[in-house]
């Protein structure tokens, strides 16, 4: 039996937005909350021409690069492109230099991919969606801003059965 090394858990929630997706003119951001250490922090990026497909890697991508240290990782994701091409499910015909960076990044950490139903109120998923659209509204990455939407999200869990005591906005 192998053991796993005593690392921090850390639980990231991914989503990406497309405009126009695969049509001219499309634009994309992908956007992750971070649960880490009793706080949640989030990243976005405004990617431009883009995919649904392409954001939605891109925001396991960012979730992956945020983190500092060597961790156990679990990544929620309501796409099953992203979780199922992550996973080896399913083959990986299109994007490779976003499944390269992916996997470059992954090699650091274990992680775990956990396929979630979107628009179904799952509360981190549905913060992550949120704060994709607001970069991809403003096209660009706006920190104060997604902090701002982590914050009103917290306000509200005492409704979800969430303690906010234990959850705290990192920037805020």
């Amino acid at each position: 039996m192998h053991k796993l090394p005593l690392l921090p858990e850390v639980v990231i929630y991914t989503d990406g937005a497309c405009y126009r997706n695969g049509k001219p003119g499309a634009l994309a951001a992908a956007a992750a909350v971070i649960l880490e250490n009793g706080e949640a922090r989030a990243v976005g990026e405004f990617m431009g021409h883009g995919t649904s497909q392409r954001a939605e890697v891109s925001a396991a991508i960012i979730g992956l690069k945020a983190l500092k240290e060597q961790s156990r990782v679990t990544i929620y994701t309501d796409s099953k492109y992203l979780c199922n091409g992550a996973t080896g499910k399913w083959a990986r015909h299109v994007n490779s230099e976003y499944w390269q960076k992916l996997d470059d990044l992954s090699k650091r950490h274990y992680v775990t991919y956990v396929w979630v139903r979107g628009h179904d109120g799952n509360y981190w998923n549905e913060t992550a969606d949120s704060l994709a659209v607001a970069v991809l509204d403003s096209r660009k990455v706006d920190q104060e801003r997604l902090d701002e939407i982590v914050s009103r999200k917290l306000e509200r869990a005492p409704a979800l059965h969430l303690d906010p005591c234990q959850v705290k906005v990192r920037g805020v």
